[in-house]
């Protein structure tokens, strides 16, 4: 027997409702999510004009069983209100490997609803645009996005683990600190978003940024307002 098929799914909420994306994620059959904390930069005019800054997030992640998809995304959409700007996106990135234990652990005991077992694959194109870059440094990666046609992303903080150079202050090892900048993409703009990017960088800095894309499966929360902007 074929086993169940599984996909990360990652859900980019403002700060306070990614408590309600776990609990949902929940119900729909992810036995276990992570948390992580970001910030936004598709910030209205209106905030900017006000100095409020760039918007809080809350990135949840999880691994969900490909046959819940079907009811948990429309879940999502619906109780988050995905389809209204700044509420959030949610999508999921294919796997091509995962661990025997992590297997058993994200399926649990899988319960399949009638609603589960009729998925309905999404028909959006999209591509997730990961760029790893020193602390200060996104607002080049977003600069040169939004020239080349994005709207806005989400932005993560991360450091350097054990890198081959580090910086010795008053006798302290100092570890670098990195941006992890996330922008879902369409697949049609993803090629020259990533050049945009990466000239950006190498004009501003001197260096190569690391720079990838990822292919998403499904999404909501995103095709719509798309569609609304274009009209």
């Amino acid at each position: 027997m074929d086993r169940p098929n599984l996909k990360w799914l990652i859900s980019i909420v403002p700060r306070g409702r990614g408590t309600v994306v776990s609990e949902i994620m929940k119900r729909c059959g992810v036995q276990r999510c992570f948390m992580a904390q970001g910030r936004g930069t598709a910030s209205s005019e209106i905030q900017q004009i006000l100095g409020l800054g760039e918007p809080e997030k809350e990135i949840v992640m999880g691994l969900a069983p490909a046959s819940s998809l079907g009811y948990l995304l429309p879940r999502l959409r619906e109780e988050l209100e995905l389809t209204k700007a700044g509420k959030g996106i949610a999508f999921t990135l294919p796997l091509s490997g995962i661990s025997l234990a992590a297997y058993n652990s994200a399926l649990g005991a899988e319960n399949r609803t009638k609603e589960e077992v009729a998925m309905q694959h999404n028909p959006i194109d999209h591509d997730l645009v990961v760029a790893v870059v020193d602390s200060g440094n996104s607002d080049l990666v977003f600069d040169a996005a939004r020239e080349a046609g994005c709207r806005g992303g989400t932005i993560a903080k991360a450091r350097e683990v054990a890198p081959a150079e580090t910086r010795k202050l008053f006798g302290l090892t100092i570890l670098p600190e990195k941006e992890v900048v996330l922008i879902v993409v369409s697949r049609a703009e993803k090629q020259d978003i990533l050049k945009a990017i990466c000239n950006k960088i190498l004009q501003e800095t001197g260096e190569h940024g690391l720079v990838f894309s990822l292919p998403v499966a499904d999404a909501v929360g995103l095709a719509e307002r798309s569609l609304h902007k274009s009209e």
